[in-house]
């Protein structure tokens, strides 16, 4: 991607909420790390990062969802702020983050189609694959979550449950496959439903390695691949299963993974 004007207002959008005026209390704790974030995009694209820590992915959607028949500009949010090119920040959730930026690099350029369990990624499978959104933004994927700058391992005596981990998956819709899935009954609330029950199979993993994550777990990409090609894969901790980890007193940013790239959508019509 050629370089942004100087002139362009680069803004983050984060999938996390850090409003000072939020009961949650994020921004306080997580104000170390917001800058952390804001400091590696400048240091990548050389450029000044216009510091807003309200902005969330979701408002940007909503803007989307604003008039439901009209493509979105990314690039033209107001008259007054002028051209801005915005920069996403997303959770992998242990999912591969090379994997993740060539997933939509393949949707946005060889018009593929995606499918997936993983919410923080809807902009990709209900608006950029559906050409509902246009222009140039960029995509920072953090490895695993948010959750990593706390995560010190696991409390003594404590037993992960099937309960404690969430799946997630990304993959490519693949028309040779489902014509031949037919025949194997194979869907993707199928896959969905063994995914769920196998996840119990990697708890012993997680708590050996004292970890939060597993990339593309070996059954998982099996079950996903009868299906979806270019897949990635996760199980972490979701939010109970955290409860039963250690955490340390202030978050420490750098010990996320940080990976950025940046894309193009054209203005189409298909």
């Amino acid at each position: 991607m050629s370089e942004i004007p100087m002139e362009w207002k680069v803004k983050i959008y984060f999938e996390d909420e850090f409003d000072p005026r939020s009961k949650t209390g994020k921004f306080r704790r997580y104000k170390k790390y917001i800058h952390y974030v804001r400091d590696y995009i400048e240091s990548e694209m050389e450029h000044v990062v216009s510091y807003d820590e309200k902005l969330q992915i979701k408002e940007l959607i909503e803007d989307f969802e604003r008039d439901y028949n009209s493509k979105y500009n990314l690039n033209m949010h107001t008259k007054r702020e002028g051209l801005v090119f915005p920069i996403l920040v997303v959770d992998s959730d242990g999912m591969d983050p090379d994997k993740i930026h060539q997933l939509f690099s393949k949707v946005i350029n060889e018009n593929k189609k995606p499918k997936m369990i993983a919410g923080g990624f809807d902009i990709l499978e209900f608006y950029i694959s559906r050409h509902r959104v246009f222009g140039k933004f960029g995509l920072l994927i953090q490895s695993d979550n948010l959750e990593t700058c706390n995560f010190e391992g696991y409390k003594p005596d404590r037993e992960l449950q099937e309960d404690d981990v969430t799946s997630a998956f990304i993959g490519l819709e693949s028309k040779k496959k489902r014509k031949r899935s037919r025949y194997g009954n194979v869907s993707f609330h199928s896959i969905k439903e063994k995914m769920i029950g196998q996840k119990s199979v990697y708890l012993p993993e997680m708590m050996t390695n004292n970890s939060a994550t597993i990339c593309d777990p070996d059954s998982l990409q099996r079950e996903i691949g009868k299906l979806y090609d270019y897949q990635t894969s996760s199980i972490y901790l979701n939010k109970k299963g955290l409860k039963k980890a250690k955490q340390s007193k202030k978050p420490k940013p750098s010990k996320l993974g940080l990976s950025l790239d940046f894309f193009e959508v054209p203005n189409q019509n298909y």
